[in-house]
């Protein structure tokens, strides 16, 4: 499908540069390492493991959130044609 491969193009450069993005476990990895905590300070991790996430997502809804993000953010000059792809 040559929208949808088009519009993972376009959306690609935007996911990447949000600050919460990682990239894989050995990216978030690395990022620990590289944080110093305070040691007298009890610290947790919690982690799971997503099964299925992407067939669990409401699509109407994430397109939703997603066009709502790029319009109020513009983080890309052609973020018309992007929402109308979305649509």
């Amino acid at each position: 499908h040559g929208l949808g491969r088009w519009l993972s193009q376009q959306l690609k450069p935007i996911v990447t540069a949000l600050p919460s993005y990682v990239a894989s476990s050995s990216k978030l990895v690395d990022l620990l390492k590289k944080q110093q905590f305070d040691p007298t300070r009890k610290i947790s991790l919690f982690t799971c493991d997503a099964t299925s996430m992407y067939t669990n997502i409401c699509t109407d809804h994430a397109l939703r959130v997603v066009t709502t993000y790029l319009r109020l953010h513009k983080p890309v000059a052609n973020i018309g044609a992007i929402i109308n792809g979305l649509d």
